[in-house]
């Protein structure tokens, strides 16, 4: 190489060093973002369209909107409070709580007379660092959710902040009047800011930012002046390169909800005008001074509590971060519905922050963008009243629907065995159409949203329920007359399956908030199959092949369906169950697997009791879990599923602890359950029927399984499968339940259709 060659490279790879070198001083210059949390408590989607909110309602319309669930699989982890929404953003986990832990202080303040500094030094024996506020009570929520095999982690947010080199700020107070016990004042605001050490590094959450009123609930309101003085302050002072997560806690609106019941309804109601004008206020003049790449968010942590209604979503408004539309995200997989754990991911992914493994939601993205705030505002108001409705009413609907089976199936069993020949030939009629009725209320359950999609009241979700139960019902027993006795369950089995299967195709859309399925207001499922009705699921499509092989056992494609429709059938099953894109209910694929294989052995009267079966099946358990879970890690980050995220935990940095976590919580969960729920007694009732009828020495039971060999090989399957779904899913008994209703069902509709004890033939 010459010399002027070398010169020209070296000039060359001089210039590229310093564009990359001014490249990376202007990416170290560029701001890194600020995401400010405005907390609105007990705030209505009403308020924000009808209510004095002009500045929220236009933050609204250039931005997100979405129902916001606050409970987040809070069942047995305590009631909705301000205090658990806070601590909720602050794990960006689902978490129970301690009300007895000590609240959050600016350093500054004392507590019962103790200098707050001196009680956190007294609490985590060291000194509180300069910080301006701290919250005391971290160690002791943090120990309850211990206790509870919870790896929920109190300071996830604040943490992720400040291991970043960010900094976080809280400030705004929501105690209920000035001089209060420590153990009444209430500061959400630090305690979503604050990290693992309980340390808020900026702010002011004391007593300080409020103002004496004499017309305002409990005699003080937020001084708006002074908290937006404190935040300019804390804005200007704040380094451009360092990320920033700052909550404000308006106050008002806390403080008008609980005075609510001691004030006349006209006082109340100009309460809670004031209180939004305060919240409005703070979110304009925050909105104007954030750039493109900063995140505003107003959330209500906690939802209006009205007489024997369920709690309802909370109204979430973000504007910023490229969020427009209506939310959507993996955790729910329900556009226009989001968790409050999402808030937590999504707050640190517009800082640029890494999500930590301890924190199990998703990031919300948009759907929708063309669509105008009032339609938008339709979308998410029908499906929180929709949800609403459905919840009102769904643990009496189930708890009749068992009732009525449980009767059904008992005055069955009695007929046969006391009925005959007495008994005349319309009662045996009618009991065999009140068994077909049985299997037909969980599929009106779902068939009904198909009617209409969002009814908006307990009453009529009632009605549609059933309407579409007679419906359905009238037409099994129609399809059934001049034809083989099995045809009414054929069809009602045979229907549901398909319903089930084309439900999930289509995006779920009739499992939103079915009666007989998962709850969205609870947070534990809002998509795909759940454990219900999956067990419906496996056990209707078992018994509607069985019975078809039975009715047409002289055939020739008989032999065909025994070898391959019935595998073929269970991987239609399987597959949309357990899908990523479709069912997602990993869960599943252990007791599918075992009842479409046990099924199939016995069906082609194969031994079953053999090691080569047991690890045949194994095999396949595994290697399906596997096939998926890789499925859905490829799926990318943001559109996972549960197994998804359980995988790069225990892949991560949770490693396989993260995975212990998850069994123990699911056999904890699995006990619970058992003594908790009234599916329990409509599989004993199933089980102690059919134990019953097979031992007692007339042989109905023995007659019915002769005259149908295919049942009685699902029989067997369905009871293999519901004892490996019971001790493998948290949803325990509620799985075999569901399996065997339409196993127990059929099986008492057919010896009553073939008992040789039939009226008029003697005994």
């Amino acid at each position: 190489m010459s010399r002027r060659t070398r010169i020209a490279a070296a000039t060359v790879m001089m210039a590229a060093l310093l564009f990359a070198g001014t490249a990376a001083v202007r990416a170290v210059a560029r701001p890194a973002g600020r995401v400010v949390i405005v907390l609105a408590p007990y705030l209505t989607w009403d308020d924000i369209m009808n209510g004095p909110m002009p500045s929220t309602k236009a933050a609204a319309e250039e931005g997100l909107i979405a129902d916001l669930n606050v409970r987040s699989g809070s069942a047995g982890a305590g009631g909705p409070s301000l205090e658990r929404g806070a601590l909720l953003l602050s794990a960006g986990a689902s978490v129970l709580t301690d009300p007895g832990a000590l609240g959050a202080y600016s350093a500054a303040e004392t507590v019962d007379g103790t200098p707050a500094s001196e009680l956190y030094r007294r609490i985590r024996g060291e000194d509180p660092s300069g910080a301006d506020t701290f919250y005391l009570g971290a160690p002791r929520q943090t120990l309850t959710n211990r206790r509870a095999v919870s790896d929920a982690m109190i300071g996830s947010l604040g943490e992720a902040v400040t291991a970043a080199g960010g900094v976080t700020a809280a400030i705004g107070n929501s105690d209920p009047g000035r001089g209060i016990r420590s153990d009444l004042q209430s500061r959400p605001a630090a305690i979503v800011a604050a990290d693992v050490r309980g340390i808020v590094a900026r702010g002011d959450v004391s007593a300080s930012m409020l103002v004496t009123d004499s017309g305002a609930p409990y005699g003080v309101r937020t001084d708006v002046g002074g908290l937006l003085a404190r935040y300019d302050r804390l804005v200007t002072g704040l380094d451009a390169g360092r990320p920033a997560l700052v909550v404000l806690d308006t106050g008002d609106l806390a403080r008008a909800y609980a005075w609510s019941s001691n004030a006349t309804t006209s006082t109340a109601a100009a309460q809670h005008r004031a209180a939004l004008e305060t919240v409005d206020r703070v979110v304009g003049e925050v909105a104007s001074g954030l750039g493109e790449r900063d995140l505003l968010v107003v959330l209500a942590p906690v939802v209006p509590e009205e007489p024997d209604l369920p709690s309802s979503f909370a109204p979430l408004v973000m504007r910023g971060a490229g969020l427009t539309g209506l939310a959507r995200t993996a955790s729910t997989h329900r556009v226009g519905i989001c968790t409050v754990m999402d808030v937590s991911v999504t707050a640190l992914k517009a800082l640029g922050i890494t999500i930590p493994s301890a924190m199990v939601g998703s990031p919300i993205g948009g759907a929708g963008d063309g669509l105008a705030l009032a339609d938008r505002m339709e979308t998410v108001v029908r499906m929180n009243d929709t949800s609403v409705a459905v919840e009102q009413v769904r643990a009496d609907a189930v708890n009749w629907f068992i009732t009525f089976t449980v009767v059904v199936l008992l005055a069955s069993t009695l007929l046969l065995i006391r009925g005959a020949p007495d008994a005349p030939r319309p009662v045996w009629a009618l009991a065999r159409a009140a068994l077909v009725l049985a299997p037909c209320i969980p599929l009106a359950g779902l068939v009904q949203f198909a009617v209409w999609s969002r009814p908006p009241s307990a009453i009529w979700v009632v009605a549609l329920l059933v309407g579409t139960c007679l419906a359905l019902w009238g037409c099994a027993l129609l399809l059934g007359r001049h034809r083989a006795a099995t045809v009414p369950l054929i069809a009602v089995t045979g229907a549901t399956t398909v319903v089930l299967v084309v439900d999930q195709w289509l995006g779920a859309p009739l499992s939103f908030a079915g009666l007989f399925g998962y709850a969205p207001l609870f947070g534990a499922r809002y998509y795909g199959l759940g454990n219900e009705m999956a067990g419906l699921l496996l056990g209707s499509a078992m018994v509607c092949c069985a019975l078809v092989l039975d009715t047409w056992r002289d055939a020739g494609w008989t032999g065909a369906v025994k070898r391959w429709g019935w595998p073929v059938t269970g991987v239609i099953v399987l597959g949309t169950t357990a899908a990523p894109f479709l069912g997602a209910n990993i869960g599943a694929v252990a007791w599918m697997t075992v009842g479409f294989g046990v099924g199939w052995l016995m069906l082609n009267g194969r031994r079953v009791w053999t090691w080569r079966n047991a690890a045949a099946v194994l095999v396949v358990i595994v290697v399906l879990v596997g096939a998926l879970g890789a499925i859905d890690v490829l799926g990318g980050s943001g559109s996972e599923t549960h197994l998804g995220r359980a995988i790069s935990n225990a892949t991560g940095e949770g490693g396989v602890a993260s995975f212990m976590t998850i069994v123990a919580r699911k056999a904890e969960t699995n006990l619970r359950v058992l003594g908790r729920t009234n599916w329990t007694w409509l599989l004993v009732a199933v089980l102690l029927l059919l134990g019953y009828m097979r031992w007692r020495p007339r042989g109905e039971f023995a007659h019915m399984l002769r005259n149908h060999p295919a049942f009685s090989a699902i029989l067997g399957a369905a009871l293999f499968a519901g004892v490996i779904g019971n001790f493998t899913e948290d949803s325990g008994v509620i799985i075999p339940a569901l399996i065997m209703l339409p196993v127990g069902v059929t099986a008492l509709y057919l010896m009553l259709d073939g008992s040789p004890r039939k009226p008029g033939e003697g005994s």
